[in-house]
């Protein structure tokens, strides 16, 4: 949220890495109204703020992370054996 909670960013993922980061996004800003609609009813404040959606990546950075080390672990079973 802004300091002014006129603008909020909303980080977004998703938990199947194959999934379209741009069609999720175009989907989201296409329904933006609906979705501020929603909120206005549910949350009490002095203006509806201006949602901005962004694609947050760090879950794609911590699968890579994951498999890497899953790697090395493998990796280095091997050499002890």
């Amino acid at each position: 949220m802004s300091s002014d909670l006129l603008r909020a960013r909303i980080m977004v993922s998703h938990v199947d890495p194959s999934v379209d980061a741009e069609a999720v996004l175009s989907e989201l800003r296409h329904n933006v109204r609906r979705l501020r609609r929603g909120l206005a009813r549910r949350v009490r404040l002095r203006a509806v703020p201006r949602l901005d959606f962004r694609w947050d990546d760090r879950s794609d950075y911590v699968q890579r992370l994951q498999t890497l080390i899953a790697q090395g672990l493998e990796s280095t079973e091997k050499g002890t054996k």
